[in-house]
Parts: structure tokens; sequence; C-alpha cells
């Protein structure tokens, strides 16, 4: 079906003109241009992860010589910082340009899902080790709810980034179709 397609959209050529209608209406779907509202939001978000990579290098710092910082508790901490700096990255990126496209937003649920899935592991893994502690039923019980509400934020995105590319094939179709009827018409 893919090959019948593809055969189809390059049937016929498009203009110059309805080539730059349809690259301006596939940028105003597939980039989000920051409002006012949407740059606090963002300005926020990144005060919010450069704090957060903040903090885990204070934990770090303060805790790193503790009992409790296991093997498992620094994985967790360096994947952490890591999700926290690449998204602050993100967010200067986004605040510099005033936009973003929503395919690198759609990465970010996905990297909080792997970095909840590890987390899960780890916290599980730890609990097998000292089953009689509560503490590990109380973590793999936040660090599950936390995968959860990942998990869903991960397939939801999945779901909108199939619509993204769907309604893009549409508009390649409907510009390729009003060409031909301009040329029809002819």
């Amino acid at each position: 079906m893919g090959e019948f397609r593809e055969r189809l959209l390059d049937a016929q050529r498009t203009t110059p003109g309805l080539r730059e209608e349809y690259r301006r209406e596939l940028d105003n779907l597939l980039v989000h241009k920051l409002s006012g509202t949407s740059r606090f939001v963002n300005v926020a978000l990144l005060a919010v992860w450069v704090i957060m990579a903040g903090a885990c290098v204070w934990a770090a710092i303060v805790h790193g010589k503790s009992p409790r910082a296991t093997a498992d508790w620094w994985i967790n901490l360096a994947l952490y910082f890591t999700v926290f700096v690449v998204l602050a990255a993100g967010g200067i990126r986004n605040a510099r340009k005033g936009q973003h496209t929503w395919r690198s937003y759609f990465h970010v649920a996905g990297m909080f899902y792997t970095a909840a899935g590890i987390t899960v592991t780890l916290v599980l893994l730890r609990g097998l080790r000292t089953p009689h502690d509560p503490s590990s039923t109380f973590g793999a019980v936040f660090a599950l709810t936390f995968l959860i509400v990942s998990l869903g934020w991960a397939l939801q995105n999945r779901i909108d980034s199939s619509l993204l590319t769907m309604r893009e094939h549409m508009l390649r179709l409907e510009s390729r179709v009003a060409d031909l009827a301009e040329r029809m018409g002819k």
C-alpha cells in the first residue's frame, strides 16, 4: 500500500507556488509558536529544570558519602540529572527561538517514561534486598505511580504523533489534488 501511495504522490508535479503553500501549512502544523502565556510557562519550566538539576548536584555533594548512597541511588541521580539538563537545554532553545516542534516535545515524554522504567527496576531490585523495610514498599508504590503517569503521557504523545503524521500526509495529498484540479481546469 505504501508503494502505491508514493507512486500516486509522485505522479504529478507541483507548482512552486503550491509547494510554498504546502511548506507554510506544514510549518504551521509541525511548529508551535509560543504565545505570551506559553513563553511564561516555558521560562517557569526552565527554572524548574535548572533547580532540579541543581538539586541533583546538591544531593550528590551532601548525601554522596551516606551509606544509603548505593549504586542504584547513583544511577538514578545521574539519570535524572541528565534528564533535567536535557529538558533545560530544550527550554533554552524554545525560549530563544520562540517556538518548538511537536516532534521534539513528544520525545520528552519518552525520556520521562524511560527514566521511570529504570527507576522502577532499581527500586524493585532494592526492595528485594530489604523486603522487611517498609520504605522499600513505599518507594515501589511511588515509582510505579510515576511509571503509570509517564506511560499515560507517552501513549498520548504516540497517539498525537500518529495524528500529526496523518495530517501531514493528508495535507500533502490535498496539495497534490489541488494542483491536479488546477491543471484539469486549464
